[in-house]
């Protein structure tokens, strides 16, 4: 039952060391393509779906930064910087970076008018 397996992730965040080794190990035994998705998946159940909340701060201090692709790394944050609330706490990346995603966000929103 995931219901309950989640219950127990998100009760004991010991594990959230487990799941570093095993997103470092992916990296380096040639198994890089499936770190990204599978942090994604963490960002979205933590920041999007609220189901593992007492995980988050594994998931973006050590899950992210795992992955050792920077594009895909980079994409990760993005995904966590439009999910993350609120936006002034996110500390994960460069404020430079982060004002770049909102003015993108607010185009991409029609909050502004593009240039």
């Amino acid at each position: 039952n995931w219901m309950e397996r989640f219950d127990n992730l998100n009760r004991h965040t010991h594990n959230s060391l487990r799941i570093t080794r095993i997103l470092k190990c992916l990296g380096r035994l040639g198994y890089r393509d499936y770190q990204a998705p599978l942090v994604k998946f963490f960002l979205a159940e933590t920041l999007v779906n609220g189901q593992l909340p007492n995980i988050k701060e594994s998931v973006l201090n050590y899950f992210v930064f795992a992955v050792l692709d920077k594009k895909k790394r980079r994409k990760l944050l993005k995904f966590a910087y439009e999910n993350y609330e609120p936006k002034e706490e996110f500390v994960w990346c460069p404020k430079k970076i982060q004002m770049f995603w909102l003015q993108q966000m607010k185009i991409q929103n029609g909050w502004e008018k593009s240039p």
